[in-house]
């Protein structure tokens, strides 16, 4: 296989697997698991890895790894030094490293984080950018129909049953939900406009 086809290969699986991220995680919903957040987070790493094979095939492809710097390069390694830090020197380290119960942010989702952040920054350009936004809003607005299915008493999941009378979503907390509904809205408005 040419180097060049392989490369396309390459970024279309990376590009992929952000678009799958970005619509999929968000109204994923397990409720055989002990928490909403574990399925969509176990998600998230799997995109993740398939992202970061993506972008070491196509480096190994290029025979090169171009690392674009970003302004906010520094920021980004003082929190990776803080938080390694706050794991290594944690009362329970254990507990950092995987994150508190039903949340699962701890130092192994920041790590994630950082790397999907610089995965987007080096390996995309303009319109891929673009497709993602209009993936993420189209997740948005898929995921606040529920909300708003929700709200009228029409719950396709059954929340009622794990004793909430608010409107969650897809994310088991209303705290997460508007969160969400809060990032994504000024990216349609913008869309929008």
């Amino acid at each position: 296989m040419k180097a060049e086809t392989l490369d396309k290969y390459c970024q279309f699986m990376i590009e992929g697997s952000l678009m799958l991220l970005i619509f999929l995680v968000p109204w994923w919903v397990d409720t055989r698991l002990s928490g909403i957040m574990l399925g969509k987070l176990a998600m998230m790493q799997v995109f993740t890895i398939i992202c970061l094979s993506g972008l070491l095939l196509k480096a190994f492809v290029n025979k090169e790894l171009r690392f674009y710097h970003t302004p906010i390069d520094l920021s980004l390694c003082i929190f990776l030094i803080i938080a390694i830090l706050s794991t290594v020197f944690s009362v329970c380290p254990y507990l950092s490293f995987w994150g508190a119960y039903y949340r699962y942010e701890g130092l192994v989702c920041f790590i994630n984080y950082l790397i999907l952040f610089y995965i987007t920054a080096n390996c995309l350009d303009r319109e891929a950018i673009l497709r993602i936004l209009g993936t993420a809003i189209f997740a948005g607005a898929v995921v606040s129909l529920y909300g708003l299915l929700q709200h009228l008493h029409i719950d396709l999941i059954g929340w009622r049953e794990y004793g909430t009378s608010r409107v969650i979503s897809t994310f088991g907390n209303s705290v997460y939900f508007g969160a969400y509904a809060a990032t994504v809205f000024p990216l349609a408005l913008a869309g929008y406009l």
